[in-house]
């Protein structure tokens, strides 16, 4: 007998009537009713008698019904099965990245390149860029995303390059004002700060005015649209960032010059281990991409 067969019979025990079982299946009325006689003769038993009500099952039509229910549910568990461990045959690629960039560039970079390669699966773990170098020096990860500074344990590329801008709830005709204007600061990696600490030194003759810190970037978007203060960050080129909606963003540059602040970022995997055939792919993938 076919799957069909099974399946059929399963129907007509659940509902037992030529015209309803035969809906349910979408098939017609004759061809269901053909297809019963065709069982019956492969079996050499009658399976049904019809009465006023619908069907009743014989004994041996009885037992057949019932090894149908045994047969689709053996079938369907089969399959599901299957499905689970051909699931699990992805191939697995595990990141650590930095906080911000996880939050503002990576998900459109892993939809990007999962719609070309459904067969790998991500594991992504964030962290600060001090904390993603340690994932990848210790084989916790298999890439790492991250800026600052990296270690002789591991290769890299550079993947994008930010510029630096002051963020402020109005525009700023010039940022002479910095120097009396509260600051929303949050941590940042060394070589960040140290990139910060250096303009302002030699752009202004007195510290700043930390008017309050939170733990990360994007926390302090509100409260500058509050006017609680500005910001300095290094953002993405070309991304829209809807929590700088309403924001204004002055570029940074080197003193006395028209050249940018910037600062890098790095995508790095350790030098002992070679690269999987899924992250040698991601890594490809990346260099192609300018974020």
């Amino acid at each position: 007998m076919k799957d069909s067969d099974w399946a059929f019979l399963r129907q007509l025990y659940m509902t037992p009537n030529i015209t309803k079982a035969a809906s349910a299946l979408f098939i017609s009325q004759p061809a269901l009713t053909k297809r019963l006689q065709y069982i019956e003769d492969e079996w050499k038993v009658q399976i049904v008698h019809r009465n006023k009500n619908g069907l009743d099952f014989t004994s041996e039509g009885l037992y057949l019904a019932k090894q149908a229910l045994k047969y689709m549910d053996f079938l369907e568990e089969t399959k599901c099965q299957l499905d689970m461990l051909r699931s699990n045959h992805k191939a697995n690629l595990t990141i650590g990245t930095s906080l911000s960039y996880l939050k503002l560039v990576l998900p459109q970079l892993i939809a990007a390149y999962t719609a070309a390669h459904p067969d790998v699966r991500f594991d992504v773990l964030g962290g600060r860029s001090s904390e993603v170098l340690h994932m990848v020096e210790q084989g916790t990860v298999q890439l790492g995303i991250l800026r600052g500074r990296t270690s002789d344990l591991v290769d890299k590329i550079q993947i994008n390059e930010e510029r630096c801008y002051v963020i402020t709830s109005v525009p700023m005709d010039s940022l002479d004002a910095l120097a009396w204007t509260p600051r929303v600061d949050y941590p940042l990696n060394d070589l960040t700060r140290q990139l910060v600490d250096n303009w302002w030194k030699e752009r202004f003759h007195t510290p700043p005015i930390i008017g309050m810190t939170v733990e990360h970037m994007d926390q302090a978007f509100p409260m500058i649209s509050q006017s609680l203060g500005y910001a300095i960050a290094f953002l993405p080129e070309k991304k829209e960032i809807k929590a700088l909606q309403g924001l204004y963003l002055t570029p940074v540059t080197i003193q006395n010059s028209d050249v940018p602040l910037t600062r890098p970022t790095w995508l790095i995997w350790q030098k002992k281990n070679p690269l999987t055939p899924e992250a040698q792919g991601f890594l490809q993938f990346m260099q192609s991409q300018t974020v």
